[in-house]
């Protein structure tokens, strides 16, 4: 919302379109760790119902 609310003229603009890029980079990188830890809790569950089988 902020780099559509800065004019491309701005001496700002390349800054907020920086941060922007950035942010998106850290929202990236905490949805795939999220992804991952699901994964590993996922196979932890199963791992304790095959150790229990018998």
């Amino acid at each position: 919302e902020l780099l559509k609310r800065t004019p491309k003229k701005h001496s700002d603009y390349p800054a907020v379109e920086e941060a922007l890029q950035a942010m998106k980079a850290v929202c990236c990188n905490i949805n795939e760790t999220k992804r991952q830890m699901e994964k590993l809790e996922a196979l932890e569950i199963l791992q304790s119902h095959i150790e229990g089988w018998e």
